[in-house]
């Protein structure tokens, strides 16, 4: 009995330990981001719905999406560029022909793997036992964000499945819930996310207020 009883302690100990391990995001894929944003404005609640497209290239240090924003009875579309190796972030609007570009706050990198200081939580399923996922928590403070971020990822290939961030955005409560699907491995058109247009390539820098917050930042 004794021996019983240490033989599936050690069996609790190991299947702990390996829903504990961190993992490192596939290099190169796409996907559709679907979230829901709470906050603040001008002293209100505000929900505002976004529908993202996007696209991680983890090996040459870039991101890119297209964000389509429904904030009441607004719509906005964005280009998101954001380029690690010139620590530079484009924010495009190609209807108008504007784009801020930004400097990344100092530091930052495009780290492709569950950070070094998150704590497992817990795993769960989807489906019918199709598919399970870890979940970790941990901090973010970068530029003007700053909270607690809680990211899933599917056991064994690393698939980021979703990403609830609660925090301040420039001083503003923000919560934000975030799914994907429609992962898909590689990127098929690279030139379509990627391409800097002229009249963005142009600007100076500029430190003012950003036109979007990507979402991206929670999770690279």
């Amino acid at each position: 009995m004794e021996v019983k009883s240490v033989f599936l302690l050690l069996l609790v100990v190991v299947a702990t330990s390996l829903a504990q391990k961190k993992c490192c995001f596939p290099k190169e894929f796409e996907a559709l981001d679907g979230q829901v944003v709470g906050t603040i404005s001008a002293g209100k609640p505000v929900a505002v719905l976004e529908s993202i497209q996007f696209a991680f290239d983890y090996f040459n240090q870039r991101a890119g999406e297209f964000a389509f924003i429904q904030d009441g009875a607004e719509v906005y579309m964005y280009q998101i560029i954001v380029d690690y190796k010139a620590q530079t972030e484009y924010i495009i609007q190609a209807h108008t022909q504007t784009c801020q570009k930004i400097p990344l706050p100092a530091g930052t990198n495009m780290s492709h793997c569950v950070p070094d200081d998150a704590t497992y939580e817990s795993s769960f399923y989807v489906g019918d036992n199709k598919m399970t996922a870890d979940s970790f928590t941990y901090s973010l403070k970068q530029g003007v964000v700053a909270g607690n971020v809680i990211l899933s990822v599917s056991k064994g290939d690393c698939i980021p499945y979703s990403v609830t961030f609660f925090g301040q955005h420039q001083g503003t409560p923000v919560l934000q819930v975030t799914g994907f699907v429609n992962y898909t491995s590689g990127i098929q058109d690279p030139a379509r996310y990627f391409t800097v247009p002229e009249y963005c390539m142009e600007q100076s820098f500029s430190q003012a207020p950003k036109m979007y917050n990507s979402f991206i930042h929670l999770f690279v």
